[in-house]
């Protein structure tokens, strides 16, 4: 072997290329049986965590980013949703009070998003559990109409009435 043999030429030829080797089919990656709907099984409405469950105390050792942001001036003279709104919500009763601490402020406003989520999520289940009810009673609906289409279809046939078919 002399100083100037590469040693790429060294290599024997019946070595073959991991990634070269074509002789193996590459396999495709594992799919997901089925894509994501947004919501988990099994669950309904009453499952879920009701309304008027405590929400967990925030204990936090340092206080988080936005914490620490100045609040821009126009949050400060917005109008509140019930004066925007004239909304009378039950959940708006105990709202702090105009001499109330910052942190009392974002407490309530936290508890107010937790509330406004939970309310969110009931509702799409609500609305989901309405879909697949009327997709099973229109399921049902489409079997009894087909059934009944066939049992004409075959009178109609064994007493010699020509008839036009139709397809499903």
């Amino acid at each position: 072997m002399s100083p100037d043999t590469p040693l790429l030429d060294l290599a024997p030829a019946s070595y073959p290329s991991p990634a070269l080797d074509s002789s193996k089919p590459i396999a495709p990656p594992p799919r997901r049986k089925s894509t994501a709907t947004g919501t988990r099984k099994n669950i309904t409405p009453d499952t879920l965590v009701p309304l008027d469950a405590p929400t967990q105390p925030r204990k936090y050792i340092t206080p988080s980013v936005t914490s620490r942001k100045e609040v821009p001036a126009t949050f400060l003279r917005k109008r509140g949703r019930s004066q925007a709104f004239n909304d009378d919500d039950e959940m708006l009763e105990d709202a702090p009070g105009p001499n109330a601490t910052e942190k009392e402020q974002i407490e309530w406003k936290r508890r107010q998003n937790t509330l406004a989520a939970r309310k969110s999520r009931k509702r799409k289940l609500e609305h989901q559990q309405q879909l697949e009810d009327q997709v099973q009673a229109l399921s049902s609906d489409r079997e009894k109409w087909k059934t009944r289409a066939l049992m004409l279809q075959n009178m109609l046939h064994s007493h010699g009435i020509p008839f036009a078919q139709f397809e499903d």
